[in-house]
């Protein structure tokens, strides 16, 4: 049966969706009347044109639509929409409203809320009298799950069912007029001076404000910032420990005020400009029970945080250590249920997939609290990532966010044209520049989707802003120019062989299919995620398995993937650091893999571990031959912290085979190495390092790396060469 004669409407890919189909029901229809849970403007404004000379009574159910309980709070949502909106600000948005007040003020339109709680979708349509076949076809039905929304009508996946019997027409009509008689007058004809005193003088539709209001009101919007009460600076919290500073004051407002109206906040400042003394003050205003969730190398400086700010937190833990968070939070939530938590996550790009263990736990920490997001780098990721950190403090679905109805749609469709973009640019279908400014497209929709929850400044706006830079200047203080970053080359000579061999092995090379491992070219890290390498007949056993011990496989597997690209990544970055971050790498690697072919061999199984190593398999050789392994205490504290068995049996022969690989080409390349007792990059470094602090001797060089092994090796070359 084709979609144009079903009776179900599904709005599935935007063709059978429920607007075309009353849109062809219009034509027909002297009257309409609507029974819905939800009832927003954006649902008329999709079909107004239809609407124009019909007769509508809209009916909404009681305890549903929360923001038309009573005309008061209507009215405002109606304000709400059209004033913080922007998707309301054209022609057609502002056609529709005009055929909204016309149609109140001759009567034709009528809104009414159910007396009892109601949760029925009903859209009947009453035919013209020369259309109804001489009243053997007197209308139409629909019945199903859409609201009368935008989303409702075309965008979002719905079931309904349209019903042409007269007898269907007939029994749904009486339905609604018993309905209707018993219902709540919200909007009528006899309620339009309310109306245009609580919304048309409100709203900017018809209004013709001089140049000098909209100059003030431009810059009310831009630059004012709101706070009620007096907030206590950080050098009045710290006993002048820290120094009060104009941005960060004015952060610290724009904070609390955005936590106040939407459960939580996105502090973007750049680099430097002391996102953690921000949150830390308003920690200690809002004096909520505070958890902070940081990485491992931030923890003792958030310690000092709460010293010195004095609020009142309760854990303050490392981003790796998320199910003892878990469970100290929930302990805390059986005490005292009705108190509520702040809770900080510092570097919260890290937590932008949502298919993972650990974003699964801070998100269920998130729910129903206060959340500060701290993040240097909010606009480097998909849209889906930025999605996934706002669902942090944004239930999709109710949104408080006002700059779009529905959230989620928003970022589905930017999420869609992202990744049509990185296949156009993966099958060379389109070029860098072109690329570039699409990207730059979608990036700028996400600032102004997110800005109403964001702060986010630079260097550059401190230094541009008279009152930042004078108050910057006032303390003494001032940004160095950074200058861009300079190429310096070196010659590898005589291992310049082996480091082009090695980095060609190490480095992540993969098919034209993401996922299938087989693909790959050199460095598997097949050790890491034997899961991908499951029989495709073995799926379900597996998936039992995983679920029966963690409950959930696909986050375990793609958990597993990810750990895999992570190892491959790790292992490339510090090769290119050092020599010394690398053969360190190496040899904790080669280790790993002679333990974990020794424990398969062992237990005829790939182990896995949620958390941790696997320890040596000798100290289970020492007990007695006839114990049962379950039986081995050391065996009994493995399974205890989260070892499983996968058997051997379900997973296909490449498994084996690039583990083996694997191992046997780090230990390869491990001996290479181990014979190299030059270091030309070093010593590159160092003559450079010699030659500065010779023309320059009291100048003061920084040097910055990503690992601490290679800052040590960089130290004791400087400290020999003396």
């Amino acid at each position: 049966m084709s979609q144009s004669k079903s009776k179900f409407v599904t709005n599935k890919e935007g063709k059978n969706t429920l607007k075309k189909r009353i849109s062809n029901i219009m034509d027909s229809t002297e009257s309409v009347d609507i029974l819905v849970g939800f009832f927003y403007f954006s649902g008329f404004s999709e079909l107004y044109n239809g609407l124009k000379d019909k007769k509508v009574r809209i009916l909404v159910g009681k305890d549903i639509e929360k923001e038309i309980t009573n005309r008061d709070k209507y009215y405002k949502k109606l304000v709400d929409t059209f004033n913080s909106n922007p998707s309301y600000d054209n022609k057609n948005s502002v056609d529709a409203f005009n055929v909204y007040r016309q149609k109140l003020e001759n009567g034709t339109l009528e809104v009414r809320m159910t007396s009892e709680p109601n949760h029925a979708k009903l859209y009947i349509f009453n035919y013209l009298e020369e259309k109804n076949n001489n009243g053997e076809d007197i209308g139409r039905v629909i019945t199903g799950s859409s609201n009368f929304t935008a989303s409702g009508l075309q965008h979002q996946h719905e079931i309904d069912v349209i019903l042409n019997d007269s007898r269907d027409v007939e029994e749904g009509q009486a339905i609604f007029d018993e309905l209707w008689e018993n219902a709540d007058k919200i909007l009528d004809k006899n309620r339009l001076d309310n109306f245009r005193t609580q919304v048309m003088d409100k709203i900017w539709i018809g209004q013709n404000p001089s140049p000098y209001l909209m100059y003030l009101r431009v810059l009310d919007e831009y630059f004012s910032i709101k706070s009620n009460g007096y907030i206590e600076t950080p050098s009045e919290i710290t006993n002048s420990e820290f120094t009060d500073l104009k941005y960060q004051i004015d952060a610290i407002k724009m904070a609390i005020q955005i936590i106040n109206a939407h459960n939580g906040v996105l502090i973007a400042d750049v680099v430097g400009l002391g996102k953690s003394i921000i949150a830390s003050t308003v920690a200690k205003h809002l004096n909520l029970r505070v958890i902070i969730i940081a990485p491992p190398h931030l923890v003792k400086q958030w310690e000092d945080y709460k010293n010195a700010f004095k609020f009142n937190s309760l854990i303050i833990e490392s981003r790796g250590k998320l199910d003892k968070v878990i469970v100290q939070y929930h302990k805390q939530v059986e005490r005292d249920n009705e108190e509520k938590f702040l809770v900080i996550i510092d570097e919260a790009h890290t937590y932008r997939n949502e298919n993972t263990y650990d974003y699964a736990c801070l998100h269920n920490i998130c729910l129903g609290n206060k959340v500060m997001l701290l993040t240097a780098t909010p606009f480097n990721n998909r849209p889906a990532d930025v999605f996934a950190m706002l669902k942090f403090f944004q239930i999709p679905a109710q949104s408080t966010i006002q700059a779009i109805e529905r959230l989620g749609d928003e970022f589905y469709r930017l999420t869609k044209e992202y990744d049509t973009l990185k296949k156009e640019q993966k099958d060379k279908k389109i070029d860098k520049k072109k690329t570039d400014e699409k990207a730059n497209q979608i990036s700028k929709q996400i600032r102004e989707l997110i800005n109403p929850v964001i702060i986010r400044r630079s260097r550059l706006d401190l230094d541009i802003i008279p009152s930042y830079r004078e108050d910057l200047l006032a303390n003494n203080m001032e940004f160095a120019k950074v200058a861009p970053p300079e190429l310096l080359e070196y010659d590898l000579g005589e291992i310049a062989e082996l480091y082009y061999d090695t980095l060609q092995w190490i480095s992540f090379k993969q098919g034209t299919e993401g996922e299938d491992i087989s693909l790959l070219s050199g460095f598997k890290a097949a050790r890491f995620m034997p899961s991908v390498y499951c029989k495709e007949e073995r799926r379900e056993n597996l998936r039992d398995l995983l679920e029966k011990e963690y409950g959930d496989y696909f986050n375990f597997r793609e958990g597993q993937k990810n750990m895999g690209n992570f190892m491959r990544r790790m292992l490339v970055q510090r090769f290119e650091s050092s020599q010394a971050a690398f053969k360190l790498s190496i040899e904790r690697m080669v280790e790993n893999y002679k333990k974990y072919i020794e424990w398969i061999g062992y237990l005829q199984a790939a182990p896995m571990f949620k958390r941790g190593g696997l320890p040596d398999v000798e100290g289970l050789l020492d007990y007695d031959a006839d114990m049962e392994l379950e039986e081995i205490p050391e065996y009994k504290n493995l399974k205890e912290r989260g070892l499983i068995k996968i058997p051997l049996e379900y997973l296909n022969k490449d498994f084996m085979k690039d583990v083996t690989s694997d191992y046997n080409h780090l230990k390869e390349l491990q001996e290479k190495w181990n014979k190299i007792d030059i270091d030309p990059k070093l010593d590159s470094f160092v003559k450079i390092i010699k030659e500065k602090l010779k023309k320059e001797p009291d100048r003061k060089i920084v040097v910055f790396s990503q690992y601490k092994d290679t800052v040590e090796s960089v130290f004791d070359e400087l400290k020999s060469s003396e």
